[in-house]
């Protein structure tokens, strides 16, 4: 079975994914979207979830690839973090995160 994440992308974007030139993929995900994309395992770790294809578009023009990993970053804002709060969780929570970054290494060209 595929499981497939589709993009929609810039054209330079595109182009350079297209043709080989750009390797890796960086996505902004809302936080309340970030199940989409990992999920705790038992042991209360955070793994990616199995994505065996992810799917470019611009316009009517498509192409596909395997990936080799995902990443995640967190972006705690400055002003957060120098506000002298001890438990973040407090007051960061899905109404309050900016966008969360996913790093997809692209491996293996499908189409």
């Amino acid at each position: 079975m595929t499981v497939k994440l589709e993009f929609n992308v810039e054209r330079d974007i595109f182009n350079n994914i297209f043709s080989g030139v750009q390797k890796a993929f960086v996505s902004q995900v809302k936080p309340a979207e970030l199940n989409k994309y990992f999920l705790l395992t038992e042991d209360k770790k955070i793994d990616v979830r199995y994505f065996n294809e992810i799917e470019f578009t611009n316009g009517s023009r498509r192409c596909s690839f395997k990936i080799g990993y995902a990443e995640i970053d967190f972006l705690i804002p400055n002003e957060l973090i120098d506000s002298g709060i001890e438990d973040l969780t407090e007051c960061y929570n899905y109404e309050n995160m900016p966008p969360i970054e996913i790093v997809f290494q692209l491996k293996e060209r499908l189409s």
